[in-house]
């Protein structure tokens, strides 16, 4: 049994024992305050259903308070999660698809609009706390209100108080699967903290991409050697990766991704596949179809469902030089020019079209010699 479907289970098996126990201590014990004694069972049942709906729509609440900042702040729209739900920026649309959660209740991932600031960029990371925060409150009010019904307002209690620990936890400065808190964001930012300068260096990234700088002439700040890896630090990382490579500097790319490679289980969950679809794409053009293959299968459904032009990218390559498909990789490479406009960092837009041009010369060459 491998050790996170241990935790799982122990996980599953602690609550199922703990609700046990609560069950056996109010049924013998008599103790002098049951909160649930003014309720029958259906009523319990049918108020922690809505508890359980009420989860949900706080966690939906917390990230709309990022989607509604960032809308504020000038910020693009890049992808909305909510459990299994996703609502992604795909070129000019918007796509609704459900896939499978890597170990977070939500996700929203906006672009700063060029010129932004690291202050604001603390703003847009409070604006799920302050939403919990505001929810958290109305619901408990709301709760005190005269004639509703006992399960109603057990619910909303419940849900009132759910929110306010939500946005409290996330006020916190802590690590959570490899990702900085809410609370880290923001504390990092205002004390100047060495989190905040990985995140400065990544706006000014993102703002020259989005400005249509291609890779190979941006301007990135240089690495501290001293400085140990950090989950953060490794998207920069991938744009030195990207620079070497619209340079044509293919050792020097090879070795920055090396890193990754070698770091992937520290990463958070969600950011994954833009890592794999680099590992693809780098073991195609050094001919390692072996880790391509194994990369490809880890991308799984979010790369087979990527429609941006760096997705259609990767599976331009991988169809023209593991597949051997010809017609394949030129549909996708197709695929991908007609969306070259639309990808939000333009630059980098750029880059993945030279790409898919210099592939599609490729298949032509290759065609007229055989």
């Amino acid at each position: 049994m491998n050790p996170k479907t241990k935790k799982t289970l122990f996980l599953i098996l602690g609550t199922v024992a703990a609700g046990i126990a609560l069950g056996v201590y109010l049924a013998l014990g008599n103790p002098a305050f049951n909160p649930f004694e003014q309720f029958s069972l259906g009523e319990i049942y049918g108020g922690l259903f809505l508890f359980v709906i009420g989860i949900q729509v706080i966690t939906a609440i917390h990230e709309l308070g990022h989607l509604t900042m960032g809308k504020i702040l000038g910020y693009r729209f890049g992808q909305l999660r909510v459990g299994r739900l996703v609502i992604t920026r795909v070129n000019t649309q918007l796509k609704l698809s459900l896939i499978k959660n890597q170990g977070y209740g939500g996700l929203c991932a906006m672009f700063p609009s060029e010129g932004s600031t690291l202050k604001a960029y603390a703003l847009f990371a409070s604006g799920g706390i302050l939403a919990n925060a505001l929810t958290g409150t109305l619901l408990l009010f709301s709760a005190s209100w005269g004639g509703l019904s006992p399960v109603l307002r057990f619910s909303l209690q419940l849900t009132g108080a759910f929110s306010l620990v939500f946005g409290l936890l996330n006020a916190f400065p802590y690590h959570s699967m490899n990702q900085p808190t809410d609370g880290l964001v923001v504390w990092s930012i205002l004390g100047d903290k060495p989190l905040a300068k990985d995140l400065y260096a990544m706006q000014l990234v993102s703002s020259q991409l989005m400005a249509g700088i291609r890779p190979r002439e941006m301007t990135i700040p240089s690495e501290d050697p001293e400085k140990g890896f950090t989950a953060q630090g490794a998207s920069l990382m991938l744009y030195r990766y990207f620079q070497h490579m619209d340079r044509e500097e293919i050792p020097e790319a090879g070795k920055v991704l090396q890193v990754l490679r070698e770091h992937l289980e520290e990463l958070p969950p969600f950011t994954l596949p833009a890592f794999y679809y680099e590992l693809i794409f780098y073991a195609l053009l050094t001919q390692d179809l072996e880790e391509a293959r194994k990369y490809y299968a880890l991308a799984g459904k979010i790369l087979q469902t990527d429609q941006d032009i760096n997705g259609l990218r990767v599976k331009a390559y991988y169809a023209a030089l593991e597949e051997q498909d010809r017609e394949k990789a030129r549909a996708f490479a197709r695929e991908g020019l007609q969306v070259e406009q639309h990808f939000p960092l333009a630059g980098q837009g750029i880059y993945e079209g030279d790409l898919l041009r210099q592939l599609l010369q490729r298949l032509d060459e290759d065609s007229s010699r055989s």
